[in-house]
């Protein structure tokens, strides 16, 4: 086994070649940076407790010992986890992705980026108003709880959605592709990246026309696109533009002939 170790928050990074050699140092209560960096470890008897970062990639954890207050990055990609231990206040990075997870802990409210994608979760906790980055892929997701408003990049595909919730407006990043959504909710002019590959989408909602990246392939809208619009976007788009612009003047003539009727 190697264990990569950092003390102080200082550059330079020292190699162990067990952990109960990092645990038998003097200054094992100073480490604040420990990755792993091979594949044979199962289960970490503790953590030291200044930690700040840790790193175990394709390691084989299936159990993880209780995470120090001091910790604030955290990356255990595609071990074996089942549960996760409760998440102290000071974590602003959670990197959980393929692992065995079903349920997430309370996310703490300084929360910036949140990865779990490739598990087996279908209730998202609560998000904090903090959170930049979501990615939520290949789970089992049949709803995204409310989104926090500086939000700019959500990658929900591979779930069972049948619906958004309202999008932030600082969104630049949205991918939803393989889900079952039936229709998108107004997408914010910020968006830069989508990706709403085969869904059950009749419609497009209206666009930013500087988009840089746009997938709507294997659904319904698409043979729409290529059979009445000649597989033009743009054509399509401003179709739909005049046909909403024209129900809005009928809703506002339909008011304002209610009022005038409720005045006489």
């Amino acid at each position: 086994m190697n264990a990569l170790v950092k003390f102080n928050d200082e550059k330079e990074e020292t190699i162990y070649k067990t952990y109960k050699e990092v645990e038998l140092l003097p200054n094992f209560n100073l480490i604040t940076a420990l990755s792993f960096l091979d594949e044979d470890i199962y289960e970490l008897p503790s953590f030291p407790p200044n930690l700040k970062y840790f790193e175990s990639v394709n390691t084989g954890f299936d159990k993880i010992p209780k995470f120090p207050e001091s910790l604030e990055f955290c990356n255990l990609e595609g071990n074996n986890l089942e549960t996760l231990q409760d998440l102290h206040e000071n974590l602003r990075h959670l990197i959980v992705q393929h692992n065995k997870l079903t349920k997430l802990p309370k996310l703490p409210n300084k929360l910036i980026s949140l990865d779990f994608g490739g598990n087996l979760i279908r209730d998202i906790p609560d998000l904090p108003d903090t959170l930049r980055y979501l990615g939520c892929y290949d789970n089992f997701v049949v709803k995204i709880p409310k989104l926090p408003e500086n939000l700019k990049e959500l990658n929900c595909d591979q779930n069972n959605l049948e619906f958004l919730p309202t999008l932030p407006n600082k969104l630049e990043i949205l991918v939803c592709c393989y889900n079952e959504l039936t229709f998108l909710p107004f997408i914010p002019m910020t968006i830069k990246d989508l990706d709403c590959n085969a869904n059950e989408l009749e419609d497009l909602p209206d666009l930013p026309r500087n988009i840089k990246y746009l997938e709507y392939d294997f659904n319904p809208v698409e043979n729409k696109i290529k059979k009445y619009f000649d597989n033009n976007l743009d054509k399509y788009l401003d179709f739909q533009n005049a046909i909403r612009k024209k129900f809005v003047i009928k809703i506002e003539n339909w008011y304002i002939k209610c009022k005038n009727n409720s005045e006489n």
